[in-house]
């Protein structure tokens, strides 16, 4: 008797039935986010998944909702030498593919001055009226508060494929976009210090945000299609 596989082939999240939902392209994505915005001063933090392409997110969003600021999380990062000094005990020296799992998570990957730096800026433009834009994987840890979280999400596969295709490299800048094409300790590399922090703390955020008895509103991006969900 042949067995019958419990794998699930074609996963999803079913966010609603209705196709109004679904909003397409970044003038009709904005749109919503407006909507939700509250006030003239608001805070809209963007969490990305790692390969999500930022510099997209950034001009889509940027070009409609117009932010007097916006703060990147590479800009708080620590550097190249003190994140390789960091994961290097995990990466299993010169073999191309094993390492190990570690418990480092996004917080160590930031430095401290920075991010007191980015939250001072925050604040100092809070005061005015206007728009702040918080972007990156690790941006809720940036945002001492915000109105409006999106994530913008990227299935693991998809990450591969455009490490495979040389468009992505590390936030930190320790390899290059095309670094990551057809090279093995970069990928694995990349799953060590990236992939599993980012399940994790996308899954804390959504997890936090559920407990809350009020919680910021929150919306889903697939910066692939710019499409946003209600």
């Amino acid at each position: 008797m042949a067995r019958r596989s419990n794998y699930d082939k074609f996963p999803f999240v079913a966010v609603s039935e209705r196709e109004a939902d679904c909003h397409v392209g970044w003038a009709a994505v904005a749109r919503q986010l407006d909507a939700a915005l509250s006030g003239k001063r608001s805070i809209l933090c963007v969490e990305g998944y790692p390969g999500a392409h930022l510099d997209e997110i950034e001009r889509g969003f940027a070009s409609h909702l117009k932010p007097r600021l916006v703060v990147r999380v590479e800009s708080c990062l620590k550097s190249a030498q003190e994140l390789d000094a960091m994961l290097a005990p995990y990466l299993g020296g010169n073999d191309p593919v094993f390492g190990r799992m570690s418990g480092v998570t996004l917080q160590d990957f930031l430095d401290p001055r920075k991010v007191a730096e980015a939250r001072e800026l925050i604040r100092a433009n809070t005061a005015e009226n206007g728009r702040i834009l918080v972007l990156g994987t690790g941006a809720a840890l940036i945002a001492e508060r915000f109105d409006l979280l999106v994530y913008a999400d990227l299935a693991r596969w998809e990450l591969t494929l455009r490490q495979r295709r040389g468009e992505i490299g590390s936030p930190d800048g320790s390899f290059r976009p095309a670094d990551t094409k057809s090279n093995k300790p970069v990928t694995k590399k990349f799953s060590t210090d990236n992939s599993g922090n980012s399940n994790l703390h996308a899954h804390e955020r959504a997890t936090h945000m559920n407990v809350q008895s009020r919680p910021p509103a929150q919306k889903r991006l697939d910066n692939r299609n710019a499409t946003s969900s209600k």
